[in-house]
This record gives structure tokens, C-alpha cells and sequence, in this order.
């Protein structure tokens, strides 16, 4: 059975195009999984950025206190949510914490890598929130 795709507007096209030019964010992938509703997309976005705000502060005490049990189910829980949303930079950057973190990996590279996440993380929501409603 053929899967419905959603006519797009004008509107709609330049939002997608503006989506685009954010680093990190692979739109096509996200908006695959919404059939191509461009304001279903952009609202996912917000609801994200909302969710994980305090995610780059919360990442980087647990990797100073070196609470690698909590960071894990933070990490993990960030990583499939941006998978799902295209956002491959951030979602990549949590693979490689998690990876680093299952191998018990010395506590400088978890830092390392933590650090670099909270950055893409931190990037990816101001982005987001710059985005015209």
C-alpha cells in the first residue's frame, strides 16, 4: 500500500530549506518518519530542545563528579531521541560517549567525548530556538 506524503507549501519548503542550513541536522532523515510534515518536524524540534535544555550541564557535572552510571541512561535516552529527529551529529557524539563508556575507557576520553556531546548538544537547541515560528 502506497504511504501518503504530504503536500508541501511554499511556507512549508522554505522552512525545510532554512532546517537544512542547520549543522548536524539531516532533515530529510527526520522528516521521513513524519511523512514529510514540515510543522510536525518543527514542532518535534521544539519539544526536543525543550526536553533536553539542561542535558549539556547535566552531561558535564556527571562527567566531573565521574557518575558514569547516570551518564550512560542520559546518553542513551538523548541518543535515540536524536536519531529519530535526524540531529546525526548529536546522536553520533552520544554513540562514541556510550561506546567509551561500555569499553570502561579511561576517564579522561569519557570526559573528552562528554564534553564534545554537550557542545553539538548545546549548538543543536540554539539553533533550534532560533528558528522563525
Amino acid at each position: 500500500m502506497p504511504t501518503a506524503v504530504t503536500v508541501q507549501s511554499d511556507a512549508d519548503i522554505a522552512q525545510q530549506q532554512r532546517l537544512s542550513e542547520i549543522p548536524g541536522l539531516e532533515v530529510d532523515c527526520g522528516l521521513s518518519a513524519l511523512r514529510g510534515s514540515v510543522p510536525k518536524y518543527k514542532k518535534l524540534l521544539g519539544l526536543f530542545a525543550d526536553r533536553y535544555d539542561s542535558f549539556p550541564e547535566k552531561i558535564a557535572e556527571l562527567a566531573s563528579a565521574g557518575e558514569l552510571t547516570g551518564m550512560e541512561t542520559l546518553v542513551h535516552t538523548l541518543r535515540g531521541a536524536a536519531a529519530i529527529l535526524g540531529a546525526t551529529d548529536v546522536s553520533e557524539s552520544a554513540s562514541a560517549v556510550l561506546s567509551a563508556l561500555r569499553t570502561k575507557s579511561q576517564v579522561g576520553l569519557v570526559h573528552e567525548l562528554s564534553v564534545a556531546l554537550a557542545r553539538k548538544l548545546a549548538n543543536l537547541i540554539d539553533e533550534i530556538r532560533r528558528l522563525p515560528q
